[in-house]
């Protein structure tokens, strides 16, 4: 049996999701064990789940916001305070979710600790879009090729 993508090459592994045959360099090239097109639709799938989460995110800063400044908060420090603090919520909610199944405590526990987990969470997240961004610039310039 020949690779997919290389014909002449016989076929050492299988795509996780398709079952097409992969020689050693295909099989090798990413850290899944994916062909180009299933790669590319977990990708795309990935990014958009990546970018629901930054909606959402903006949502709940935007309702920080206006919390902050019908609460009396003291000027634009105040509101940028409760922008954070509703940006945060879900990357906290996100976090504290793998680990506690009770809502209102899982509610509660992000509200106090997503102020902390958001930088680390938002870097995760556009550090994915990169990789996600690369890996389709190099099939697209290996497919070119």
């Amino acid at each position: 049996m020949d690779c997919y993508k290389h014909q002449g090459m016989s076929v050492v592994a299988q795509c996780h999701n398709c079952g097409k045959g992969m020689c050693s360099e295909c099989s090798e090239r990413f850290t899944v064990m994916l062909c180009e097109k299933c790669l590319l639709e977990n990708n795309e799938q990935a990014k958009r789940k990546v970018i629901v989460s930054f909606v959402i995110s903006i949502i709940f800063a935007v309702i920080g916001v206006y919390v902050g400044v019908h609460s009396g908060a003291s000027g634009v420090v105040g509101a940028i305070g409760y922008c954070y603090l509703g940006l945060s919520v879900p990357w906290g909610y996100s976090f504290v979710g793998k680990f506690i199944t009770a809502p209102y405590f899982k509610a509660v526990l992000a509200l106090f600790l997503g102020w902390a987990i958001a930088p680390f969470s938002i870097y995760r997240n556009i550090k994915e879009l990169m990789v996600i961004r690369a890996t389709k610039q190099e099939i697209s310039a290996n497919v070119s090729v």
